[in-house]
């Protein structure tokens, strides 16, 4: 299975925002010797632009911040103030948006609760939801609705490898491409991708996407006409 589609075949479907990329840690370029063990978060030159007091705290919530760097990337193309990422995440730890592992219970994973991200959108002005058990066709839908949407998947969509798990990152996707009325290819900015291709407006393949993801989604779109 292919990791990316370099052009789609189909119709390309892209929503008009000018989309920043961010990744969850502050040097791009070093995701991928971050995460493979090969250097330490501390290793990073950049940490203080993740706006982190200290390394430690650099260190703890990079490995986390997945969600908070797609909510960036989504807010921030809609017109939102740009921000830290280290102050997002106070707004949502304060919210308590965050599960740690120690106070995981019975059927609630550790990390981002996406009500609590989809409130940290909607405390800005926008419109935002959350939605569970839903399939390509309803992300091309809310796609074509103008929103922007936080993807749960697998991390391994950020790699080039097979795929064996459907959950515990979250990834913004911006557009799609159709052949008739099947999806072909979702357009992605991947806070974790391992190389520039995998990162930012990366085409991954329906297939592979579909097998990564869990159905559950938080989409975002400009504040609602009241």
């Amino acid at each position: 299975m292919k990791a990316r589609i370099d052009t789609p075949a189909g119709e390309q479907i892209t929503l008009p925002y000018d989309i920043p990329y961010y990744s969850q840690f502050a040097s791009p370029e070093l995701v991928h010797d971050i995460v493979n063990g090969l250097i330490s978060a501390r290793d990073d030159p950049r940490w203080r632009e993740f706006g982190a007091e200290t390394l430690q705290e650099y260190e703890f919530w990079s490995w986390k911040a997945c969600g908070i760097a797609s909510l960036k990337m989504a807010v921030e193309a809609l017109g939102v103030a740009r921000r830290s990422m280290m102050d997002w995440i106070g707004d949502g730890v304060a919210d308590g948006g965050f599960i740690h592992e120690e106070e995981v219970v019975a059927g609630k994973p550790s990390g981002w609760v996406h009500r609590a991200l989809a409130r940290l959108a909607a405390d800005s002005g926008l419109a935002a939801d959350c939605a569970a058990g839903i399939d390509l066709g309803q992300i091309a839908a809310l796609i074509d609705g103008g929103r922007l949407v936080i993807a749960s998947v697998s991390y391994e969509l950020g790699t080039t490898g097979e795929i064996s798990r459907n959950r515990g990152h979250l990834i913004l996707l911006h557009g799609y491409s159709r052949i008739g009325s099947q999806v072909e290819a979702l357009l992605v900015n991947n806070p974790s991708g391992r190389s520039a291709e995998l990162r930012r407006n990366c085409w991954l393949p329906a297939a592979r996407f579909a097998a990564a993801f869990s159905g559950r989604v938080i989409s975002i779109g400009p504040a609602r006409c009241r």
